[in-house]
């Protein structure tokens, strides 16, 4: 139905070729074959999103959607910067459904890192003068949406921040909470790794912290209560940078 793109020669071989003499034409959406044979839609090769050190398809989250019995169309975009996940969400008429509702259910659905933040119902999803969803009215609905770090999550007092900070540093974070989980954060063994020794060569611990605390205290106010609890803080003494066996 198209001979290719207007003046864009690399762009029309990239997206139209030839398969055993049919002509071809790579629309950016993403699908994978079912046991059963069927074809499942995911999402658009475009939609991949970084939220917390995630990555996530757009379109996973929506297909989790109207798998539920409310629901008939929904779209997920990100808003706010740190990205937030937030949902348009179409639903069945005479639905009472609330967003909290949503959550719970989507939450034995998806992991907790693509449950969204955000969630806003309509009769009729907007559409785009095609006829296709219109994503970007989708996203300015949620302009007013309050994005922001709440005062109470900040990380508070000079332990928090200096350790904070480091995590943000590791973790290639704009910001974070001090109730955020290092590991749903993208923290791996490797970065945990370096997280536990950076503490150290930076002086904010006076021994090498065990790996398997910060497995069991893995968010910055839990961390530091136990570094202060155990005495470990370092307030200036020389410290040693020797490493306990097992630790890495």
């Amino acid at each position: 139905v198209a001979l290719g793109y207007v003046n864009l020669p690399e762009v029309t071989a990239e997206r139209f070729f030839t398969e055993n003499g049919e002509r071809w034409y790579r629309t950016g959406d993403q699908g994978r074959y079912l046991p059963d044979g069927c074809l499942e839609f995911l999402g658009r090769k475009d939609h991949q999103v970084k939220v917390r050190g995630h990555r996530i398809e757009l379109g996973e989250i929506e297909s989790a959607l109207r798998s539920l019995p409310e629901i008939v169309r929904a779209v997920a975009v990100t808003v706010g910067n740190p990205p937030q996940l937030a949902v348009a969400a179409e639903t069945e008429k005479q639905s009472s459904v609330t967003a909290d509702e949503i959550r719970e259910k989507l939450s034995s659905i998806v992991p907790e890192y693509m449950v969204p933040n955000h969630i806003e119902f309509y009769e009729s999803l907007p559409v785009s003068a095609n006829g296709k969803i219109d994503r970007k009215a989708i996203i300015g609905s949620f302009s007013n949406v309050n994005t922001s770090m709440k005062e109470e999550d900040r990380p508070r007092g000079e332990l928090e921040n200096r350790v904070a900070n480091i995590w943000q540093r590791i973790l290639k974070l704009e910001n974070i909470s001090r109730n955020d989980d290092f590991f749903m954060s993208g923290g791996d063994s490797l970065t945990a790794t370096r997280f536990v020794q950076t503490l150290q060569q930076e002086n904010i611990t006076s021994a090498p912290l065990p790996l398997r605390t910060l497995f069991s205290t893995p968010t910055i106010a839990s961390i530091c209560s136990y570094i202060e609890q155990n005495s470990l803080r370092d307030h200036g003494d020389a410290a040693d940078n020797s490493y306990e066996e097992g630790t890495l």
